[in-house]
């Protein structure tokens, strides 16, 4: 039965698939509340054990329209019984769910502690970049494209340089034009030192795959150039909307107005 439901799903968003990308509006309008959004559940069965989730239905179609076209299509069979997720992790799916409902992503008992704010249950123990790449994967594969940004932000600003493992997944689940890809890209030719990597690290340098590696020789041969030219300083500095997905030159000085300080 979860064979067929997917092949439904995935027949009906065939359709939207193949439409220009400027025919998929993002959305827009304002996030339903709870007094106001239907109270129709959706069941969702994640990962290969099953995993059974319950989630609002119009809550799924605000923030993501993957399942917008779905809920729309002519699918109804899928729409009454648990609509299978199969190649996401729990854990994946828990962050999400924490998300959808309060917008929040997790943050570690450190932070926690630096900014006296109250943890809940959405601490993590320590930021490795894993936990918020399979959820940027995540956001890309069902198309939350707001969550997407929350998570390409949170990931540039940990200012962390990514394990070799983080980098390796990125590039084995996502396309290498994807805002994370290019990120990863970018970092490593801004702030990859060769003393940076331990002995594990080291033996993981064969696993990087060729698009990455090819990514950072062009990336840095640019680089070079505008150095040479002088027409960049060797402090550059990275810039956060590079790696948003602005849909015009106006939302893109939006933004940059917005994380100006005040």
């Amino acid at each position: 039965m979860n064979d067929r439901i997917l092949h439904e799903v995935d027949n009906a968003l065939a359709v939207v698939a193949e439409q220009p990308a400027s025919s998929i509006q993002r959305q827009t309008s304002t996030r339903p509340s709870f007094s106001s959004m239907s109270q129709a559940i959706v069941t969702l069965n994640v990962g290969p054990n099953e995993s059974c989730f319950h989630v609002h239905r119009d809550l799924l179609m605000y923030y993501s329209p993957y399942f917008k076209a779905a809920f729309n299509s002519s699918f109804k069979e899928a729409q009454e019984r648990p609509i299978p997720i199969p190649d996401v992790k729990v854990s994946t799916f828990n962050m999400f769910m924490d998300w959808i409902y309060t917008e929040r992503l997790p943050r570690t008992k450190k932070e926690v502690d630096e900014t006296g704010a109250v943890g809940g249950r959405e601490l993590i123990s320590s930021y490795t970049g894993l936990e918020f790449a399979e959820l940027y994967i995540f956001a890309d594969m069902y198309d939350v494209p707001v969550l997407r940004r929350q998570v390409m932000d949170r990931i540039f600003a940990a200012s962390v340089l990514p394990k070799y493992a983080v980098v390796v997944l990125a590039f084995s689940r996502l396309p290498t034009s994807a805002p994370l890809c290019r990120f990863f890209v970018d970092v490593y030719c801004q702030r990859f030192r060769e003393s940076d990597d331990d002995e594990s690290e080291r033996k993981q340098r064969e696993k990087l795959p060729h698009e990455f590696l090819l990514g950072v020789m062009l990336r840095h041969a640019k680089i070079m150039g505008r150095l040479r030219a002088k027409e960049m300083l060797p402090s550059y500095k990275l810039n956060m909307c590079d790696y948003h997905e602005h849909e015009t030159e106006e939302e893109r000085q939006l933004c940059l107005s917005e994380r100006q300080p005040k």
